[in-house]
């Protein structure tokens, strides 16, 4: 069972394989144990994206909690390009 919740949450459309995006998932057992954490080193994390519905206040303030514990990566959040009614990644 453990097998077929990894492939089927684990698993992206070929049009995503550009984000190199790493997905966790783990039994309810290790959840709780690590409550909901996964340690890895600070210089793993390339970028942290919000979604264009993310509160970009929110965005920023976690922003600067990161960088505070020694995080340097880059921060970017999405908005809705009302031209072509895509996406747009912006540096925040």
């Amino acid at each position: 069972m453990y097998g077929l919740v990894q492939f089927l949450v684990g698993t992206k459309s070929a049009e995503w394989t550009y984000e190199n995006e790493v997905r966790i998932v783990r039994p309810k057992k290790q959840f709780e144990k690590y409550r909901g954490s996964v340690p890895f080193k600070k210089e793993c994390l390339a970028e942290v994206i919000f979604g264009y519905k993310a509160n970009l206040d929110e965005a920023l303030d976690l922003k600067k909690k990161m960088q505070v514990f020694g995080y340097s990566c880059n921060f970017f959040k999405m908005n809705l390009r009302k031209d072509t009614f895509g996406l747009e990644k912006i540096k925040i």
